[in-house]
């Protein structure tokens, strides 16, 4: 060895000295971690020299003796983290300098590397386990690197052979030692072959071709020989009572795990990272889709049988659940693997039977209690069968399930597991155990289930022949299990409510509509297994809730006796969770139609014998019953502490719903039609009373309630959805308890939440310019406009208003109407918006003093932007007479020049809370985004939007492009600028125009939306769209825009070609490319010859200027094209050409670019 070889290896074992003067930091299970590196800390070590000595180790990676230095430290060191260190600088190199290396010279580098792995120093019981696995790890890695890199080479196709083989014999050998480096070895194979390979700086091509070759050849036989190596522990369990046997009968689980998660090449999956956009797999999650090839290797009762038994066998010992993850991917396996109906009927079966075999044990062997225990591993493996249960049906469609003879006795054994995990969350509760319990967990996993199966149920219901004998089994199942389940659920939710008051919880915090939000899928899911038997779960609520009226009465009475606080919190909680659950199960949610009762409510209302036996009228008027109780109660009586506001919020959230569907109701559009809903809820029956009815209690819970947020909110929710329907609205306007409500909502404005002002102003305004009868409506809307004329006068008229305007109370107050006034705005759509914008035009004015007066309170500022921001979508909706409109346009400049010159945008995004995101600049640009849109072309419009874009895009900067509701705003205020005034634009400034283009080359890279960076290169293409088509017609000297179009050119190569970028964004990045190298093609040679002269190797630099040929030949026969059709826009096969050229280019070039 000569002396300067010498001196770099130790220089290098310095290095790896410096950098081991630290303590490793485990991320993971010890048998698979990879482990990063902390100082120890300041004293400990010279920060000068650990970073001396990363800059060396990283150095050695570029040295021409890097790969002789690497095996010999790996051959002589003791040390596991210097063989840490050095593996990785071993992989690296061979990456970076592959074509530099004879295959003979890799070949013997992975003997080498095999032969260091297998020495004693791995065994050294000085060195802590895991620094010792994490040295090992690397090692594997850095042979799984050369097999992969070597992958291709037909040379060494025999030597990778007995590669395999040799790692067979390791794995067979009898020596634990040499089996533990065999599995991790192979371990590490697969993460190479999978889509969490390192990067090579390959083409795509390299990646996918190697991953098929690896699928069709090795993963098989690995597959294989994992499943030997589990079959030996089942043979004999006892070595697991030594550890090491215990840690590979582990890591042959994780490997058998990865198997049955892979995804192939050959199914149509792609490699993360690539450009490509296939359809998805059929499975839900992407994974179980087995090729036809794994047939003899998958579809065998053994590979079940062997599954299923080491998960019993290491279930004492399985702490990260890999075993119970092996079943549950065996339980999704399905694609061409099965090669007809009996082959995948037979795998299911005998799957289904060791499934039901395994629930059925553990049922047997199991406690409530000890799920709950955090010392057993009962409560993981409650969840794991759920989830596997799941995953079974979910897989498998019934018309794979229906002809399996054992199909409903297993289906039974999913009753009883999922009854069982309801009475674990039960016992969880008696125990005090936290909500997230594992019987929770099970629950909810079983509730999807069900409610899954239910959909399909339904669908092989309907769509099967009369009289056949599965469906007709099917409907008697599904009808049995309804109500057990359903009630076992409920009196699980209502145990949970009781417990929440026993606890002493917040209740006023636990209870509200946030259930509504938080447990909407449960609810959901209850629902479907509620409607399988309609009849028989209303009739369980109907009970359920009569014990609460009587409940409620009892208190009303003062019969609560001892604990009487504790008693009425427990009731209420209870009458929360009944009304919020009929309403779900009584009603759908209103996706944008008016939602219909579903069918098996109205067969079961349609078979009653009257009105009064009907039982979903008596469950809808049991709750009406306790809206009345509640609403009645005088204020001030002892009776109003009894009453909880949450309480009635979700009363009035129920009416909302329920109205939607039954209020009303018009027997025309529906085929079958119970005679007692129509009785009951129809315009000529029950309908128009229940109306009255549910006025005076708005009216009445508003009087109640003035100061409490929430149940205004509810009830304003319930008047907005009656003002949008015809039949409600028309009734509404000419109800007295409508106009008394109006009337004690302009008396008591004052004392009311101002978040309500605004919603409750636009109801008032919907009504009254919607409705038949105009002579009613003129009244109201009258009323209301000179209600809001007087509050906005009483304060800007003030005769000490300058004086006290910065006061608090004067601040709310203008805040309060502007509120309203908004609200008003909101009420506008294209019936109604000429109306609402010909009372607002006196006013603009005020709105524009309001601002200037208040131009440096956000808080006042704000509302007024908001209001012009509304009344301008008017101009949209309406065709507003000039004068009004220049009215408008001059009020609103305005605005804008006070808002330009105090510089109220540019504030710190440090300087703003959560709720205060830049919410005024967001509101200019959606307000000139507007104006843009206005279809009258009015001279005074376009000079209000440019005063307006050369104002207010200098304010955007990088942080502000991060948020959304900016960064998405001033993007679309560019696009439109673009699409509408292309030709102003080139007539801007130069530099308001590099400011315009900075912006959108910021929205490029700086967001996170891939919304908001698709409407920047939308922008930018449209920008240089009209640059190339000027050019073309020679109609405007553009020179001066050359120099930003040249930066925005040399900002999207680096963004292709060295940033991480969504595939979804490939054809906005190749479309803008295309027009950018149309109209400035020297500047792209330039940069192309730049990037090329700064390639490190000339093998490089040939390979890039061959992959820059390819594109260009592509974008000039594009061109062509393009040039032909006279508009620059290609045709669909003309684009499709170069984005097939630029998809090669990117798969060729990226990955080395992308690696030092």
């Amino acid at each position: 060895m000569s002396f300067q070889f010498d001196a770099q290896v130790q220089s290098i074992l310095s290095a790896c000295a410096e950098m081991g003067n630290v303590r490793s930091i485990c991320s993971g299970p010890v048998s698979t971690a990879e482990f990063t590196f902390e100082p120890l800390s300041q004293m400990n070590r010279n920060t000068a020299n650990f970073n001396n000595a990363s800059n060396a180790i990283e150095a050695l990676k570029d040295s021409p003796d890097a790969l002789r230095i690497c095996s010999h430290i790996l051959e002589h060191a003791e040390d596991p983290t210097t063989i840490f260190f050095i593996a990785n600088v071993t992989k690296d190199v061979i990456i970076r300098h592959y074509s530099s290396f004879s295959l003979q010279t890799l070949v013997a580098l992975r003997g080498e590397l095999m032969t260091d792995l297998l020495s004693p120093r791995f065994r050294n019981p000085s060195f802590k386990a895991e620094v010792i696995n994490s040295a090992i790890s690397k090692m594997a890695q850095a042979i799984a690197v050369i097999v992969k890199r070597t992958w291709l080479e037909d040379a060494i196709q025999e030597d990778r052979k007995h590669f395999f083989v040799n790692l067979e014999g390791l794995r067979r050998s009898g020596n634990l030692f040499n089996k533990t480096i065999a599995l991790t070895v192979l371990d590490q194979m697969l993460g190479e072959f999978s889509s969490e390979a390192t990067a090579f700086g390959l083409p795509w091509d390299f990646h996918s071709a190697c991953r098929k070759s690896f699928e069709e050849t090795e993963l098989p036989r690995l597959f294989h020989m994992t499943m030997e190596s589990l079959h030996e522990y089942i043979l004999n369990s006892s070595l697991l009572q030594d550890k090491g046997e215990l840690t590979c009968s582990r890591k042959c689980v994780a490997i058998a795990v990865k198997i049955m998660n892979w995804e192939f090449v050959s199914l149509g999956n792609v490699l993360a990272g690539s450009f490509a956009k296939l359809e998805k797999p059929e499975s839900a999650d992407g994974s179980g889709r087995f090729p036809s090839s794994w047939t003899p290797a998958l579809v065998r009762p053994e590979i079940v049988e062997t599954v299923f038994k080491i998960h019993d066998i290491l279930l004492p010992y399985d702490i990260s659940g890999n075993s119970a993850k092996l079943i549950l991917y065996l339980a999704a396996v399905n694609g061409p693997v099965f090669p007809d109906f009996a082959t995948q009927s037979g795998f299911i079966t005998f799957f289904l039977e060791r499934l039901e075999n395994l629930i059925t044990n553990f049922h047997n062997s199991t406690t409530h209690a000890q799920t709950n225990s955090m010392r057993d591993a009962s409560g993981d493996e409650l969840i794991a069968i759920s989830s596997i249960i799941k995953r079974v049906l979910s897989t498998h469609s019934l018309n794979s399930l229906s002809p399996i003879a054992g199909f409903f006795k297993f289906m039974s054994s999913v009753v009883r597991h999922t009854l069982f995990s309801i009475d674990c969350m039960k016992s969880a509760l008696s125990l005090g155990v936290d909500e997230n319990s594992p019987g929770m967990i099970a629950t909810d996993v079983m509730l999807e289930m069900w409610a899954q199966f239910g959909d399909q149920a339904t669908s092989a219901i309907q769509m099967a022949p009369a009289g056949d004998a599965f469906t007709s089994t099917l409907t008697n199942f599904v009808q049995t299990l309804s109500l057990p389940i359903f009630t076992s659920h409920l009196e699980m939710r209502l145990a949970l409510a009781e417990r929440q008051v026993l606890d002493e919880a917040d209740f006023e915090d636990e209870m509200g509509m946030e259930d509504e939000v938080a447990y909407a899928d449960q609810l959901d899911h209850l629902t479907i297994i509620a409607r399988w038997d309609a009849e028989g779960c209303l009739r369980l609520l109907h009970g359920l809730i009569q014990e609460a009226v009587n409940g409620i009465q009892g208190v009303l009475g003062g019969q609560a006796g001892e604990g009487a606080s504790q008693t009425r919190q427990v009731l209420l909680e209870r009458v929360h969770w009944l009304v919020l659950i009929s309403e779900h199960v009584l009603a759908d949610a209103a996706d944008g139609e008016v939602p219909m009762v579903p069918e098996t409510l109205m067969a079961v209302s349609s078979k009653a014998a009257s009105a009064e036996a009907d039982i979903v009228v008596a469950v809808s008027s049991l709750i009406f019953q306790i809206l009345s109780v509640f609403s009645n109660v005088e204020p001030g009586s002892p009776m109003m502490e009894f009453c909880s506001p949450l309480i009635v919020e979700t009363l009035f959230v129920f009416l909302n719903r329920w109205s939607r569907t039954y209020l009303f109701i018009n027997p025309s559009d529906y085929g079958q039609m119970s005679p007692w809903l129509v009785a009951s809820y129809s315009a000529h029956g029950g309908g128009g009373q229940l109306f009255d009815f549910m006025l005076l209690s708005a009216k009445q819970n508003f009087a109640l309630w003035r100061s409490e947020e929430s149940v205004l909110n509810a009830v304003i929710g319930l008047l907005q959805s009656f003002a949008v329907r015809g039949v409600a609205r028309d009734r509404m306007i000419q109800s007295g308890h409508f106009q008394e409500l109006v009337g004690a909502f302009v008396s008591n404005i004052k004392d009311m939440p101002t978040s309500t002002h605004s919603p409750m102003i636009r109801v008032l305004a919907s009504v009254s310019t919607q409705g038949s009868n105009p002579e009613v409506e003129a009244n109201y809307f009258n009323e209301l406009t000179g209600m809001l004329k007087t509050r906005l006068n009483s304060v800007v008229l003030r005769p000490d208003f300058a004086r006290i305007f910065q006061s608090a109370p004067i601040k709310n107050e203008v805040v309060n109407v502007l509120e309203m006034y908004e609200g008003l705005c909101l009420a506008a759509d294209y019936n109604t918006a000429g109306t609402i914008f010909n009372c607002l035009i006196p006013y603009l004015d005020s709105f524009g003093k309001l601002f200037k007066v208040y131009k440096n309170i956000t808080e006042v500022n704000l509302y007024v932007l908001r209001v012009f921001c509304e009344i301008s979508k008017m101009l949209g909706l309406h065709e507003a007479a000039f004068e009004e409109r220049r009215t408008f346009y001059a009020a609103y400049t305005g605005v804008l020049k006070v808002y330009s010159n105090t510089n109220i945008g540019v504030r710190s995004i440090a300087m703003l809370d959560e709720e205060d995101r830049l919410d005024d600049l967001s509101c200019v640009l959606e307000t000139l985004s507007n104006l843009i849109l206005v279809e009258s072309k009015d001279e005074d419009r376009d000079d209000v939007v440019f005063f307006g874009v050369n104002m207010v895009l200098p304010l955007i900067t990088n942080e502000m492009i991060q948020y959304p509701s900016i960064s998405q705003k001033a993007l679309e205020l560019v696009g439109n600028v673009v699409r509408h005034f292309p030709s102003k634009l080139l007539d801007l400034d130069i530099e308001e125009l590099d400011k315009i283009m900075g912006v959108l080359r910021l929205g490029t890279t700086e967001s996170f939306v891939i919304e908001v960076q698709k409407l920047s290169f939308e922008a930018i293409i449209g920008v240089v769209r009209y640059c190339v088509l000027a050019v073309r017609k020679g109609e405007n000297d553009i020179q001066a825009i050359y120099p930003s179009m040249d930066i925005t050119l040399q900002h999207l190569l680096d963004y292709m070609l060295f940033k991480e970028f969504d595939p979804d964004l490939i054809e906005s990045v190749g479309e803008a490319l295309y027009m950018l190298v149309l109209l400035r093609h020297d500047s792209y040679t330039v940069l192309a010859k730049q990037l090329l002269e700064s390639q490190p190797t000339q093998e490089r630099r040939v390979r890039l200027e061959a992959a820059f040929r390819t594109l260009t030949g592509c974008i000039e026969v594009a061109a062509v094209a393009g040039q032909a059709s006279g508009n620059a826009v290609l045709s669909f096969s003309e684009y499709k050409l170069y984005s097939e050229g630029l998809l090669k280019f990117l798969m060729e070039v990226r990955g080395f670019l992308r690696i030092r």
